[in-house]
Parts: structure tokens; C-alpha cells; sequence
């Protein structure tokens, strides 16, 4: 199923397109979204934002691929793709940037290098700032 060079590539946890997650996730491997979490997401490694999925909190990761929905800020300490159909409400920091073309990215973006950026993990207080619709 997978070539010698994906090998290395994990996905550990899977949020499933009818899935609905209500808090926190954290994980020491990669996690792929195709459903809807309603909370803060992290990962030393990557996170992946499929383009069913809708998230509604901040993501901290090492990288960050965004083919859906996020309302909230995204910290990547290696570097973010927003890919169509992807949309991004919220700030971004990170070391590198890829942006396509016809995805919405409304926020601030500070870049800076790796070694500038914190270490990936979820801040003890709240700073989304988001509230319900």
C-alpha cells in the first residue's frame, strides 16, 4: 500500500468525516482531519486539515496542510500550506508559507524562522478568541 518513502510518513490519529470532536487533541504523530473539531489541536509533527473538515480552535504543529475549514489561529513552526478549497479565520505564524490560489485567508501572519518559534504545545489559557455564531 505504501511505496519505501511513506514509509516514514505517520498518521497515527484519523478523525473520520462524520466525526464530531468536542476539546482538546493532542498527539505524539501526525493526525489527518476530515470531520469537525470544536477545540485546540496538537502535534510535534504534522497536521492535516482535509477539505471536508472544519475546525474551530487553534492548531500548534511542526507543519500544518489546510484544505478545509479553521476558524482559529495556526502556529507552525516549519511551515503552512493553504490549499483550495482551504480557508483560514485567524492569525498565522510560521517559518514558510504557501498559499494557493482561491483560498480565503483572513488574519495576521508573522513569519519567523525555526529557531525563533516556540515549542509545539497547547497554551494552558484560552487565546482563541473565538466565539459561537
Amino acid at each position: 500500500m505504501f511505496s519505501n518513502k511513506q514509509k516514514d510518513y505517520k498518521m497515527a490519529t484519523v478523525i473520520a468525516s462524520n466525526t464530531v470532536l468536542d476539546g482538546d487533541l493532542q498527539s505524539e504523530d501526525g493526525i489527518y482531519i476530515e470531520g469537525s473539531i470544536h477545540g485546540n489541536i496538537s502535534s510535534p509533527k504534522s497536521i492535516i486539515i482535509g477539505p471536508k473538515a472544519f475546525v474551530e480552535g487553534n492548531i500548534f504543529a511542526e507543519s500544518v496542510i489546510v484544505s478545509g475549514k479553521v476558524k482559529g489561529n495556526i502556529e507552525a513552526k516549519k511551515n503552512l500550506q493553504v490549499m483550495f478549497p482551504g480557508e483560514v479565520y485567524g492569525d498565522i505564524v510560521t517559518a514558510s508559507l504557501v498559499v494557493s490560489e482561491k483560498v480565503i485567508l483572513e488574519g495576521k501572519c508573522s513569519m519567523r524562522n525555526e529557531q525563533q518559534a516556540p515549542p509545539v504545545n497547547v497554551p494552558t489559557d484560552d487565546i482563541t478568541g473565538i466565539t459561537s455564531e
